[in-house]
């Protein structure tokens, strides 16, 4: 049996647009999308993984019930710092910045619904 990989996250929130653009300013293209009679939400490919931003009511128009504060998303990034910049504008919050280390610097940032957003360096070499 081959081991599945991920390729897709969806996060649902109150505000599409917002969301959207937080998770664009870490250089991802949205698009808008719609399939068939589903919800209309924005979609952008990030290596190799499909994030999705969908709205938190359901097709039939129900509250969905439960809250994706206590989901956490990691992203290798350039340069922490350049990219903590753009979350900030972008609307999100910082919430720890750690140092440079062997690994690189990290930085985690809560969006605009509140998910942790972790930050590494990428390391080159």
């Amino acid at each position: 049996m081959t081991r599945p990989s991920l390729d897709l996250l969806v996060l649902r929130t109150g505000a599409i647009e917002r969301v959207a653009g937080f998770y664009a300013a870490l250089g991802r293209d949205f698009i808008a999308e719609q399939r068939g009679s589903g919800p209309a939400h924005f979609a952008a490919e990030a290596g190799g993984l499909i994030l999705e931003i969908h709205p938190t009511r359901t097709p039939m128009g129900a509250i969905e019930r439960g809250s994706s504060a206590d989901v956490r998303l990691g992203f290798v990034v350039d340069d922490v710092d350049d990219a903590v910049g753009s979350l900030l504008r972008a609307g999100g919050s910082l919430l720890d910045r750690s140092a440079p280390s062997i690994g690189g610097g990290t930085a985690v940032v809560a969006d605009p619904d509140g998910r942790r957003v972790e930050l590494r360096e990428a390391v080159s070499g």
